[in-house]
């Protein structure tokens, strides 16, 4: 018991608390969120397995710059009012420019008891980064 309490002791055990929460505390968070951003190759897969669908949350004239090619443009600002357009029978797939809007988008499309809905981690750059084909709309 005396370990315990001898001063040096008591700081390594602060030390290595604060040190578990801090590495602990990003893994909880994503828990928390129901993070489910997927790579490129996982969310192609999905696509090709389960006939996912790729929504692009850009604006429309981003979208139109270029996008996945099998992509449908639902910009995020008219979200809320036209997700009910959305399949609920496929898997969907949220694409923005890094990753952050879809996260949130998909928050919303949960809140509305919606399953089977992922993000594209780091967004239409993480696509174009690893080489995969892009779309341009006239």
């Amino acid at each position: 018991m005396d370990f315990l309490f001898y001063q040096n002791s008591i700081y390594f055990l602060i030390f290595l608390l604060v040190s578990a929460g801090l590495l602990l505390f990003p893994l909880l968070r994503q828990q928390g969120k129901g993070n489910t951003g997927l790579s490129v190759k996982d969310a192609v897969n999905l696509v090709n397995r389960e006939n996912a669908v790729f929504v692009d949350l850009r604006p429309a004239d981003s979208y139109r710059s270029g996008s996945i090619p099998s992509a449908r443009n639902l910009p995020a600002a008219d979200f809320e009012q036209k997700a009910g357009t959305l399949p609920r029978n496929k898997p969907l797939i949220l694409v923005c420019d890094n990753g952050r809007e879809s996260a949130k988008m998909a928050g919303v499309l949960r809140g509305k008891n919606t399953e089977n809905v992922y993000t594209l981690a780091g967004g239409m750059g993480a696509w174009k980064a690893d080489g995969m084909p892009v779309k341009q709309h006239a």
